[in-house]
């Protein structure tokens, strides 16, 4: 028999990534232990996302759906299990995401490049 109750959406430790991205590559990453708050965000862009833009840099903001799918099928193929490895497994995914999968999420977006 079908049980319909309340499922908890997230089981365990909740580890957020705050990214930036633009043609020539990622501009900057971010990973906390927790869900993002507005003084995480805050912190994000003053201290790692402003430094790392260009004059006539356009920022954007976007749940980016489309590339983190194969950003997270890269992630659960590491099998991390701890906040260490996980750091760790963000880092390799992330130099995995190649020019071409930005360039298709700009593309996906609507934008023309």
């Amino acid at each position: 028999m079908r049980v319909v109750e309340h499922v908890p959406r997230n089981r365990g430790v909740v580890t957020t990534v705050l990214g930036a991205m633009a043609l020539d590559g990622i501009r900057a990453l971010m990973t906390i232990e927790g869900a993002t708050t507005a003084d995480v965000f805050e912190a994000f862009v003053e201290s790692m996302l402003v430094p790392r833009l260009n004059p006539g840099d356009i920022v954007v903001m976007d749940n980016v759906g489309a590339l983190w799918n194969k950003f997270k099928e890269l992630l659960r193929s590491m099998a991390a299990r701890t906040p260490r490895e996980l750091d760790h497994a963000i880092a390799e995914a992330m130099a995995l995401t190649t020019l071409e999968d930005i360039a298709s999420w700009f593309k996906h977006c609507g934008y023309k490049i």
